[in-house]
């Protein structure tokens, strides 16, 4: 969880409460998230807690048709809900398209 709230360097004055064990392993987890983003082609990290899921329920706010994803095209019309990869839903919320549905009620999370 301190890589995701400090992001790749450990800030200094958490560095003297931290062991060397707790470094080293800071260190070594950084460099190895960063390696599977890099051959992912995906940031993790634009979230500020690790993601649970590499796909996402969202519900259709705004109708726009047929769109091209990285898995392929997809018609969004309001009030349809799809499962899609996280990396192609998160422009989308952004752009109030698309709805983030959590269990219990919707929650945008832009």
């Amino acid at each position: 969880m301190l890589r995701w709230q400090t992001g790749a360097v450990i800030p200094g004055h958490l560095r003297p409460n931290l062991s060397s064990a707790e470094r080293s392993y800071f260190s070594k987890y950084d460099r190895l998230l960063s390696q599977y983003m890099s051959r992912a082609q995906l940031d993790l990290t634009s979230d500020l807690t690790p993601p649970k899921s590499m796909l996402v329920e969202v519900v259709v706010l705004k109708s726009v048709g047929e769109v091209m994803t990285e898995s392929g095209s997809i018609r969004l019309r309001q009030g349809e809900r799809h499962l899609l990869k996280r990396s192609d839903a998160e422009q989308m919320i952004r752009q109030g398209v698309l709805e983030h549905v959590w269990e219990g009620g919707q929650q945008d999370v832009s």
